[in-house]
């Protein structure tokens, strides 16, 4: 059985209860956000949890088992300026922290790590996909046992396993990255860079573009079709339309494919994946098959 602070434990037996939820969110770079579904602003340990009306959150369903995954989703609108949909993009929000507690808004804790408790705590994750409307954003939160059940180390795989420029892929990125401006624009995700950009077909598919000046300075977005004109596709619409003048950083891209990695980056022989006319990787068919 549970045992919290005597004050507290005697709100909880009362006929009346006044309790409240709190979200307190822990960003990767350290930024530290509250909010909670009161009507009134509540300072606890120091941290000052916002009144955010929208916000929802749905049943948390739980496990019992070691590798039981906790899991919820939360949902507000973008009516607060603590969380915009630009932060989300340039990914400050991803798997950010998340603790969900309960509190008695007439009788405030003064540390959330007290013992016996002055709160209910109802949940703790990392935040993980995002769902974005353009007005409502949805985001799951997983509890931290969903560790348990990622994939860790290799597998084969007929393309490469490496990111382009990461210590076992070896590729010298100066190399392959650009300084340009964009020369014109047709939509949020369809625009063309100046002629400092490399002027050949696919050298930026699934390579990376970050914007240094403009509304959408220092997003970076990844880039879908790239050609001859240095006509840039993306993958997603940018939060802003991109004006002539703006300056980028171009880093071509790789489509994990032994060709590739020879052709355009002289690498082959650091390719991450097992290449060749399917004996490499010959798959539950060839194998249940057996010999000939």
């Amino acid at each position: 059985m549970r045992e919290f602070e005597s004050s507290f434990a005697a709100s909880l037996q009362s006929q009346v209860t006044t309790l409240c939820h709190c979200w307190k969110l822990t960003r990767k770079d350290g930024a530290i956000l509250g909010f909670t579904d009161f009507d009134q602003d509540l300072v606890i340990a120091g941290l000052t949890y916002r009144a955010a009306a929208s916000f929802n959150r749905s049943n948390i369903a739980d496990e019992a088992s070691i590798n039981g995954v906790s899991n919820l989703e939360l949902q507000t609108v973008f009516d607060d300026d603590s969380i915009s949909e630009v932060d989300l993009i340039k990914g400050k929000y991803d798997f950010a922290e998340v603790q969900i507690f309960m509190v008695n808004y007439l009788d405030l804790p003064t540390s959330l790590t007290a013992s016996p408790p002055k709160l209910i705590k109802l949940n703790r994750g990392l935040l993980g996909q995002f769902k974005n409307d353009g007005r409502q954003l949805t985001a799951s939160c997983r509890s931290l046992g969903d560790k348990l059940n990622q994939t860790d180390g290799s597998v084969t795989s007929r393309t490469c396993r490496y990111q382009l420029g990461d210590e076992k892929c070896t590729v010298n990125l100066a190399s392959f990255t650009h300084n340009c401006e964009i020369a014109s624009v047709s939509t949020k995700q369809l625009f063309y860079l100046d002629s400092s950009a490399p002027q050949i077909n696919d050298y930026g598919d699934q390579g990376k573009l970050t914007f240094t000046s403009g509304e959408n300075a220092g997003i970076t977005t990844q880039i879908l079709d790239y050609d001859s004109e240095a006509r840039i596709t993306l993958w997603k619409p940018l939060p802003y339309l991109p004006q002539p003048g703006d300056t980028v950083i171009l880093v071509a891209g790789c489509d994990r494919y032994y060709s590739t990695c020879g052709d355009k980056f002289d690498n082959a022989i650091n390719f991450g994946g097992e290449h060749g006319d399917g004996n490499y990787i010959p798959g539950q068919d060839e194998m249940a098959r057996g010999r000939k």
